[in-house]
């Protein structure tokens, strides 16, 4: 079964668009309230847009103001929409667990649409029910653009950020449906603990470690990567080498097609990584010569966000780092 995620990123790809059709057909700004008109309508833009769009969002509201002449017509909507675009249903529905059960099962099984856009004042258990679909996707409320979204929103709470922050940090650990599968790649000096946050991240979520001190030169870490990409059980592999040039990286994006790629940038200054090895070689560490350090660091193309998606930490990674706590794939 493909995610969402998975099924989206497939399809923005192939047609090179994030275009997401909003379908809120109003008489007042058609002129005309008749039903008839409004269908043909509805239709005229999905075809005008199709060569284009990615997604289409009918507002429900404005098929339900018309009773069960206007269901039926979202019900005709989603079908013309077809299997070959993201349906979002406009939905923002929000109460408790039962009911969000009752939405859930008419929006995803009865209408067909494959995600929803939902409210997230009543908690994790009026989202529960959306979620248990792993084919389904949501869309959570955090940042509105109404003028009056802020008097909730941006009220700051006992951490100092403001509310609709907090719904995003907490929404983004929703996520148990997600099996996209992941290429994490560390980018960062010798002495910066990216090896021990390759651990943590590994035995967190179980995703597969390369590394070339430990496993051999390229050529022989390119074969055990392509016997890990053609696993069917891998969630994912991390590229723990030191990896400062863009070229290195765009090597190993391209053994990996079709998976979400993750690049984890320790930036830290030459002067404290120095002090890294250091401190790690007073403690009976393995040596590693400064040069190395040296070449790192004027070798460094800095990660860029056509490379994928850039995760910068700042600071040497220890065993008892809170990075864990905060990074989720």
């Amino acid at each position: 079964m493909i995610s969402l995620n998975s099924r989206l990123k497939s399809i923005t790809k192939e047609r090179n668009s994030w275009l997401c059709v909003g379908l809120d057909i109003s008489p007042d700004n058609l002129g005309s309230s008749d039903l008839s008109r409004l269908k043909e309508h509805t239709f005229n833009i999905i075809d005008a847009t199709r060569d284009l769009a990615v997604a289409y969002k009918p507002n429900f509201a404005f098929f339900e103001r018309w009773g069960s002449a206007g269901f039926s017509w979202l019900e005709e909507t989603a079908l013309y929409i077809g299997d070959d675009y993201i349906k979002i249903a406009d939905a923002k529905r929000g109460d408790i667990g039962n009911t969000a059960s009752q939405y859930a099962e008419s929006i995803f099984n009865h209408f067909q649409f494959d995600c929803v856009t939902l409210s997230p004042y009543m908690g994790k258990d009026s989202i529960e029910p959306f979620i248990k679909y792993p084919d389904k996707g949501v869309f959570i409320l955090c940042k509105t653009s109404n003028p009056s979204g802020v008097d909730f929103q941006d009220l700051k709470i006992d951490d100092g950020q403001q509310l609709y922050e907090k719904v995003a940090r907490w929404a983004n650990h929703l996520n148990e449906n997600d099996n996209e599968k992941k290429l994490l790649i560390m980018v960062g000096p010798q002495g910066s603990g990216k090896s021990t946050l390759s651990s943590i991240i590994s035995n967190k979520y179980n995703f597969k470690i390369i590394n070339n001190d430990s496993s051999g030169p390229l050529r022989l870490n390119v074969k055990r990567f392509v016997k890990m990409y053609d696993d069917k059980s891998t969630k994912g592999i991390i590229i723990d080498n030191t990896n400062p040039l863009k070229s290195t990286r765009e090597e190993w994006v391209e053994r990996a097609k079709g998976w979400k790629v993750i690049i984890v940038f320790i930036d830290i200054s030459k002067d404290l990584s120095y002090h890294s090895v250091r401190y790690r070689q007073n403690n009976g560490h393995k040596g590693i010569p400064f040069v190395a350090l040296h070449i790192y660091y004027k070798r460094l193309e800095k990660p860029t966000e056509d490379e994928g998606n850039i995760i910068k930490l700042e600071g040497v990674v220890h065993n008892d780092s809170k990075y864990d706590h905060n990074l989720r794939f």
